[in-house]
């Protein structure tokens, strides 16, 4: 049992103790050890209409897992109209899958980002994590459509259309 905790917490304190920095990034030719919760996802969004967005979850366990917890993490300004924002999902099975769904308030702008994820807790203080993100909010409006023209001296013109 000793030997397998060593193993579990041996990447883990490998990786907390490269540093606090966030923007800090090692040669490429350097070997990364953080390990990532055994766990696929997929997040996907829905607009459900009126600023509304659906937003799910998918989760599925490459190995068993003792516990997790899975959470979403809406941008400021989100709120959430029906839904959790975070869930026990207590053990989970190798090949096991569940899929948490919420529905957010989103305002009308653009750069949110939504994160979900989820905690793996493999002992007590050894959490493993997978996340992903998404795009929410309004989509940036279209480039208009140039017209390219040919010049008689050879040269082309993009011509941009007038509004």
């Amino acid at each position: 049992m000793r030997h397998l905790t060593a193993a579990l917490l041996l990447p883990a304190l490998l990786a907390c103790s490269s540093g606090s920095s966030s923007t800090r990034s090692s040669p490429p030719s350097a070997v990364q050890n953080k390990a990532e919760a055994p766990l696929d996802l997929v997040l996907s969004t829905a607009s459900v209409g009126d600023g509304e967005v659906q937003v799910a979850l998918v989760i599925r366990a490459r190995a068993d897992v003792p516990r997790a917890v899975a959470r979403f993490v809406p941008p400021e300004g989100c709120t959430l109209k029906d839904g959790a924002v975070e869930t026990d999902l207590g053990a989970l099975h190798a090949g096991e899958e569940r899929t948490l769904v919420a529905t957010l308030r989103v305002p009308a702008r653009e750069g949110l980002v939504l994160a979900a994820g989820v905690d793996v807790h493999l002992a007590t203080g050894v959490k493993l994590n997978a996340s992903r993100t998404a795009a929410l909010g309004a989509a940036a409006p279209a480039a208009p459509a140039g017209k390219v023209i040919q010049l008689p001296n050879g040269e082309s013109v993009r011509m941009q259309n007038a509004q």
